[in-house]
């Protein structure tokens, strides 16, 4: 009996040259979703973790979205998506982009600028007084 091998069907396609393509994101049917939201509330826990348990549907449908992404698709983080994990966090990334979420979450608050002070510093027993010339 002949050993049978099943070649797996991968994002990169071969070139005229003989060199590796991605096939992009925007060849690829595309469906359109309504989210909704709202404006932050103050003080309210948000969950860093999920743990979760699809049924048959979702896991299909995640299943899809795993295919389309994997070798197309990086994190705002450039990593590459590549598990299923990933595209959960791809599609948050994708509702926080919709909504003007900066990427970096909490947004950073200016630094003030320093001034400086001509107050008296203690060395020791020395009183130290920083001349303005």
């Amino acid at each position: 009996m002949a050993r049978q091998t099943q070649k797996r069907k991968h994002a990169n396609t071969q070139t005229e040259s003989g060199g590796q393509a991605r096939k992009s994101l925007l060849a690829l049917p595309r469906v359109t979703i309504t989210v909704p939201h709202t404006e932050p509330l103050p003080l309210v826990y948000k969950a860093r973790h999920a743990d979760v348990q699809l049924d048959a549907r979702h896991a299909e449908a995640l299943r899809r979205v795993h295919d389309a992404l994997v070798g197309r698709a990086r994190l705002h983080n450039g990593r590459p998506v590549d598990t299923t994990a990933d595209v959960v966090r791809w599609l948050i990334e994708q509702i926080a982009d919709a909504i003007g979420l900066p990427e970096r979450w909490p947004p950073q608050p200016a630094k003030p600028a320093v001034e400086e002070t001509a107050e008296p510093q203690r060395h020791g027993d020395t009183e130290v007084t920083p001349s303005s010339e």
